[in-house]
């Protein structure tokens, strides 16, 4: 997340509003106040909560996040209860500063302060603010009401006073209530939201950013590290590339070994691979906002003197090494996460937190994670596939459409056999797991070298529907790094396969995957489905004596709409009864018109399995 997103979360005044002792958490008032002189930039943040109960204590963990050359007014933080006494009040002495990243030694211009303003009393109200001074700006103005996610804002305001004779570019919701005047020298504008709009984070709900209105102001001239001027995202592009210019120089000994590495090799795409492993080998990432005080790399003499870098750093150390070698590359921003936050195409600007490198080849675009030890080559993950992606070329800089993970190169699959149960119905279970491309198969790649605890806690909690007594044997297949596949093999051991009713023996096997979803009356907000899932599902059950057993299977079954597929066969074959069954799920912004059709999707999964059950009778 960006320094400006983090700002954006610690924000504003106060009104006086009768509160009932039965309300539950939200920020009664929400303010925002920008003042340009045409040199500095002075925002002043402030906000009043309700904090109801325990369970919102964390409101009170109060951070403040600048940079180097920014100069932090505390104006006031303090609780008081619902009639106004102060309980506790903190000021700037008692606020901690420490590096941004954590303490980490490599990026040292980017600060937090931060302090508790907690108390066990509640209901009580908590009020904060501040004043930040910058010189630099990449936004005159952003403003967004949500302060904490999941609390609702009651009323939000931002104000902006800034020179008549600047010429700004402008976005704004029209949910706000604007208010424009001008006075002498300055041109100052209102918007104001005077009820609540309220996000419910709910599963697979769209990023936050997507649903709340928000207001954007940037300077038409950026003067960030260069002069720019910006109406456009070509010309955006100009000053991100401008920005950049300059930062190739690769230490001699590097390109030394950058030509050990690869001048042997025939094709393009070849060296691409033992340049991004090499890198990949000798350089750790280490997390920096990317946000104000982040859009300059560092140079490429800087990682190869130190081996680490953030995604800037990284990215531009791997494009200087292809460069070397003769191969084009360019710089992507993206805005990396689970949740894909939609870029504004009409408003050039910065919207970004990460990026990553596109590779020209002669027939394909390739793109490369450099932040990732264990990325295969040419694979974008879960927090970068399908979404926009800034494109940083000299003259030719341009939104794109980044690839998604498809049905064809993402699948995940499992095989359970089981053995015969003992005297204490105790199975022995052979598992073996097949991964490629998805969320499942990053988990099991990031996690392949760690401690077998580790793989085992894992494995536990993410991919098994069993709860085993005991697993041992955890093995690791990787027939190779740059393609995104991974196997696991175990074994385990399992008490609770079957249930006996009225004489029978029951095997009902846990769901293909979670189909539980809200019904369409209880949605809010829509839902976004932003990684294929591609599932496929074999089971061995051995039995003891087949022909003394009547056994009923479930019917075949076959589902089939817009949303995706499922179907599952029940089958015997010599002793054994087997189960065959698969799910795809696509990639979908499923609207709140449209969900009803979805929750009916799922609902029949859900169904299925719940109601698919082998039934083992002992023949008379």
């Amino acid at each position: 997340m960006s320094k400006l997103n983090f700002l954006l979360l610690i924000t504003f005044l106060f009104t006086s509003i009768h509160i009932s002792k039965a309300q539950s958490s939200s920020v009664l008032s929400y303010d925002k106040e920008v003042f340009f002189d045409g040199k500095k930039k002075k925002t002043t943040h402030s906000y009043k909560v309700l904090v109801s109960s325990k369970a919102n204590h964390d409101l009170g963990d109060l951070s403040v996040y600048y940079s180097l050359g920014e100069d932090i007014d505390i104006h006031n933080a303090s609780i008081s209860d619902l009639k106004g006494n102060v309980i506790r009040s903190l000021k700037k002495k008692d606020f901690h500063k420490k590096n941004a990243v954590g303490g980490s030694t490599y990026y040292d211009d980017n600060y937090m302060l931060y302090a508790e303003l907690k108390t066990n009393q509640y209901p009580h109200i908590l009020e904060f603010s501040y004043t930040s001074t910058v010189k630099n700006m990449l936004y005159l103005g952003y403003f967004s009401p949500n302060v904490f996610d999941g609390i609702p804002t009651e009323k939000a305001t931002f104000k902006i006073t800034y020179p008549s004779d600047f010429p700004v570019r402008i976005k704004a919701d029209d949910r706000f209530e604007f208010q424009e005047s001008e006075e002498e020298e300055y041109k100052t504008m209102v918007w104001k939201l005077n009820e609540s709009i309220p996000f419910t984070a709910e599963k697979n709900s769209p990023h936050a950013r997507n649903l709340l209105p928000v207001v954007m102001l940037v300077p038409e001239k950026f003067s960030y590290g260069i002069d720019q001027k910006v109406t456009n995202w070509t010309e955006y592009g100009e000053w991100i590339y401008g920005l950049n210019a300059g930062l190739d120089d690769l230490t001699e000994a590097e390109k030394t070994k950058i030509h050990q590495l690869t001048d042997h090799l025939e094709t393009p795409a070849e060296k691409v691979k033992v340049l991004y492993n090499y890198m990949q080998d000798n350089t750790r990432y280490i997390n920096i906002s990317f946000g104000i005080g982040g859009l300059r790399a560092h140079p490429a003499s800087y990682v190869c003197e130190n081996k680490y870098g953030d995604c800037k750093a990284l990215t531009n150390y791997m494009q200087c090494m292809l460069k070397e070698v003769g191969i084009p590359s360019y710089m992507v921003d993206v805005y990396a996460g689970n949740k894909i936050k939609a870029i504004d195409t009409t408003f050039p600007a910065q919207q970004f937190n990460h990026v990553i490198l596109g590779v020209v080849l002669d027939k394909d675009t390739v793109f490369l994670e450099n932040t990732s030890k264990t990325n295969p080559y040419n694979h974008l993950g879960v927090f970068t596939q399908n979404r926009k992606g800034f494109w940083i070329e000299e003259g030719k800089s341009r939104l794109i459409d980044l690839p998604c993970l498809s049905k064809e190169n993402t699948l995940d699959s499992v095989a359970y056999t089981f053995s015969l149960a003992d005297e204490n119905s105790k199975r022995k279970v052979w598992v073996n797991i097949s991964s490629s491309g998805g969320e499942r198969y990053e988990m099991l790649n990031y996690f392949a070298d760690d401690r077998e605890e580790t793989q085992e806690e894992v494995i536990r909690r993410y991919i098994l529907p069993f709860d085993f007594s005991k697993i041992d044997s955890i093995q690791i297949k990787k027939e190779d790094r740059n393609i995104a596949s991974i196997h696991y093999s175990l074994t385990g051991e399992y008490h609770k396969l079957e249930r006996k009713i009225a004489g029978m023996r029951v095997i009902t096997p846990p769901e293909i995957m979670d189909t539980k979803i809200k019904k369409p009356s209880e949605r809010v907000n829509p839902y976004w489905i932003n990684v294929v899932v591609h599932k496929k599902e074999h089971y061995e059950f051995p039995m003891e004596q087949m022909e003394k057993l009547t056994i009923e299977l479930p019917e075949d079954f076959h589902l089939k709409s817009e949303f995706g597929e499922y179907k599952d066969h029940y089958f015997i074959k010599g002793n054994k009864i087997y189960l065959d069954r698969s799910i795809y799920v696509k990639p979908n912004k499923v609207s709140l018109e449209d969900y009803p059709a979805f929750y009916e999707f799922y609902k029949s999964i859900h169904k299925r399995s719940k109601q698919s059950s082998i039934v083992i009778k002992q023949q008379t």
